[in-house]
């Protein structure tokens, strides 16, 4: 008798039970199908984005209201390249009449495309096709799993008439004694020849670039030698003429302005000093017109001497920070239409001529981390902006020495950073920030060509984890590099010869490839650029040649055209 109880009660259990395993499992199954589901997508979504970006010509595509569509396109080889959808609901790619299945299932593959003049009013016209926004949505057979829709937006070079003009990236820079800044554009595997902007009317200095994430529009600001400061804007075929904002930013051995686009709106924000009275001065442009001079008040007691803007992804926000005369470090935040949250985060830095603060916004968190040299501390401060509030200060490891030039790198993919500063013994040090705390530092080289300069930089790479830290050494004419692989550093490699000492360096990633770009500007005046394809850094190629650069000041600068690589799962 007990034992047909017993058997009664776990018959009784099992009757229970057997149904939230059966919903565990499924459940699992589904968290599974639709992880692999959003990696195909992604997979394929990719793959369209990284051969139409390349594309010389649109020569056929489906209507926008389309959503079994298709495109066909050359490419650079003048091959007929088509994307479709096969009879088993794939989409199938390759020459055109020779396709191949390349992902799916799907429920819809639709392309809607524009001219450069007009975002807003599809066209099939393939003579003025620039952006193609193609969307596609992954089907999932489970029963409790999602489909999965994902889509790009594709500024491209169409039907080879761009005369040189088209291009994914540009590079704006400056020669002695010449007015107008010059500039190249990158196609994915070459320069163009180097081409005009427009006049500023002084030899100027510094250049700051920045590319709008809602128009194709890149803005480029520029310090010349009469202390003006002037702005123009290129649309991928001509500049603007210059807008002189302000013309007397005092000084221009250093950078007293800087601008960056607000990443949900699209407007740009520009500050600036004037003169030596203090003040901040702004003004933002929505895509049309610039506003009027606006000015606001700082908390430390000099006269700017070094501005920083740093926005923060799909926000409006934008951090500021500033480093005055007098030694002080404050920083202030942008909400989209006023200056709020305003911090003298330091009063006795050690230097006023070099830039010892930076600012960078965690890729998960969404808080900023600000960092700063203190007076003989041998080490760096920081402190974090979560948003809604400024949380205290915190101490650096020591690095044994106060650092003199600075930058702060945030993985694209996760909160972590890499801190890289020199001090004034040419020392570079190199630190990881997991999000919370510090690691150890890394003394990386001690023999910089100098200290009145940023003679390195440090990139994560586009898609995260990775990530390329080069410099250079005094007395030879050659770059040095470290690749971090997320968890440590690799050994030291040696760079291709260059024409000189390394004075500048620029590293910006590309999207498109997730290579990074490398940028070196000698003390022989010349400009050289270098392509780090993961593994070496390739041959230089001359941008500027000896002689006729600005080898103290950074009076260049690259920046993406186009927002090339824009996906959303």
């Amino acid at each position: 008798m007990e034992t047909v109880i017993a058997l009664t009660i776990m018959a009784v259990v099992f009757a229970a039970i057997m149904p939230l395993f059966k919903q565990i499992r499924d459940n699992w199954d589904s968290k599974e199908a639709s992880a692999e589901t959003l990696q195909n997508g992604r997979i394929l979504i990719d793959h369209i984005n990284r051969n139409l970006s390349k594309a010389l010509r649109i020569t056929a595509v489906s209507g926008p209201n389309t959503t079994s569509g298709y495109i066909e396109f050359k490419d650079s080889n003048s091959n007929a390249l088509r994307y479709d959808i096969a009879g088993n609901n794939y989409v199938e790619f390759g020459v055109a009449g020779s396709l191949s299945d390349l992902g799916g299932p799907v429920s819809q593959l639709q392309f809607t495309c524009y001219d450069y003049n007009d975002f807003n009013t599809p066209t099939t016209d393939v003579n003025s096709i620039r952006l193609v926004k193609a969307q596609t949505t992954l089907t999932n057979s489970l029963m409790h799993s999602q489909d999965k829709t994902l889509t790009a937006s594709v500024y491209l070079r169409t039907n080879g008439n761009d005369t040189g003009n088209g291009g994914t990236h540009g590079i704006v820079y400056t020669e002695q004694n010449q007015s107008v800044p010059r500039y190249r554009l990158w196609d994915g595997s070459a320069w163009s020849a180097q081409q005009l902007a427009s006049d500023v009317g002084a030899d100027p200095k510094w250049v700051v670039s920045a590319r709008c994430p809602t128009r194709p529009e890149t803005a480029a600001g520029t310090l010349d030698a009469s202390d003006d400061l002037n702005i123009q804007f290129f649309n991928g075929f001509s500049w603007t003429a210059a807008t002189e904002l302000a013309n007397n930013l005092a000084i221009n051995t250093d950078r007293p302005f800087y601008q960056a686009y607000e990443q949900l709106s699209g407007k740009l924000l520009i500050v600036y000093r004037r003169g030596n009275d203090g003040l901040l001065y702004y003004r933002t442009y929505n895509g049309t017109s610039i506003s009027a001079e606006s000015t606001t008040t700082l908390l430390g007691n000099g006269n700017p001497c070094w501005m920083r803007l740093v926005p923060k992804r799909g926000s409006n926000e934008i951090l500021l920070v500033v480093l005055d005369s007098k030694w002080n470090i404050t920083a202030a935040v942008w909400n989209g239409s006023g200056w709020g949250n305003k911090i003298l985060l330091e009063g006795t830095t050690p230097y006023s001529a070099c830039e010892v603060m930076w600012a960078a916004y965690e890729s998960q968190s969404g808080q900023a981390l600000v960092v700063w040299t203190d007076w003989k501390s041998n080490t760096f401060q920081y402190r974090k902006w979560t948003g809604s509030a400024w949380l205290s200060e915190g101490s650096g490891p020591d690095f044994g020495r106060d650092p003199v030039w600075v930058k702060l790198a945030a993985d694209p993919c996760s909160n972590q950073m890499i801190f890289a500063a020199s001090d004034d013994k040419s020392n570079l040090r190199l630190v990881m920030w997991n999000g919370s705390s510090w690691g150890t530092p890394l003394v990386a080289e001690t023999s910089l060509p100098g200290v009145d300069r940023r003679d390195f930089d440090v990139e994560y790479k586009s898609s995260g984890g990775r990530a390329l830290a080069v410099w250079g050494r005094s007395s030879q004419s050659y770059c040095y590099y470290r690749v971090w692989n997320g968890t440590a550093w690799s050994s030291e490699s040696t760079g291709p010869g260059l024409g000189g000492e390394v004075s500048i360096v620029q590293l910006k990633a590309d999207p498109l490839t997730n290579q990074i770009f490398v940028d070196i500007l000698n003390k022989n005046d010349g400009l050289q650029f270098m392509l780090w394809n993961s593994s070496t850094i390739g041959s230089p190629v001359t941008i500027v040649a000896n002689g006729r650069g600005h080898s103290t000041i950074e009076s260049f600068m690259m920046v993406p055209l186009f927002r090339n690589e824009d996906v959303h799962p």
